[in-house]
């Protein structure tokens, strides 16, 4: 059994409240994560690391605002926004994962991973024509990157290009 009142500072709470996952309690964990609250983390690691955590527990709402967070924090760091940009498209909520993904491919012009994670976003807010940009750049930054193919050949295809559908395709198979 954790002694929560005893660990006061987030990171403790937050260790105690893997503990607790780890060990299969996780009605305690999510007891421990609420009396951590988001609202006093100001360390964008540790926001980071709890949002694993809700993550763990299938709390995407509050993974996702956990890691939002983080993002903001640390306004540096990519991979934050990248990680929000994906849950957020988990969650259905593409528009905010195209804002999350526009900050990511901007703090990393040449990832293929945000690359591609904008033109997801972007064929789910229904934006196809966007969306074959970022597939295209995805894919001339990484040939070999499978998902990104198949996400230019969508794009196109919803686009109205079937001819750059059917040349990607074609490399595809």
């Amino acid at each position: 059994e954790f002694n929560t009142r005893e660990a006061r500072s987030p990171s403790a709470r937050l260790t105690a409240a893997q503990a607790q996952l780890a060990l299969g309690l996780e009605a305690e964990a999510r007891q421990t994560l609420e009396a951590m609250g988001l609202d006093s983390i100001s360390d964008a690691p540790v926001l980071a690391d709890a949002a694993q955590t809700y993550a763990r527990l299938n709390d995407l709402p509050h993974a996702i605002e956990a890691m939002r967070r983080a993002a903001q924090l640390k306004r540096t760091a990519p991979e934050l926004f990248l990680a929000t940009a994906r849950w957020l498209l988990d969650c259905g909520r593409a528009a905010e994962a195209a804002e999350m993904a526009t900050e990511a491919d901007a703090l990393a012009p040449h990832s293929v991973e945000a690359r591609e994670s904008l033109g997801q976003a972007l064929m789910a807010t229904g934006q196809p024509a966007a969306a074959v940009r970022h597939f295209q750049s995805a894919v001339a930054f990484d040939p070999a990157r499978t998902a990104a193919a198949l996400g230019l050949a969508s794009a196109a295809v919803a686009a109205d290009q079937p001819a750059l559908a059917r040349e990607v395709a074609k490399k595809i198979l």
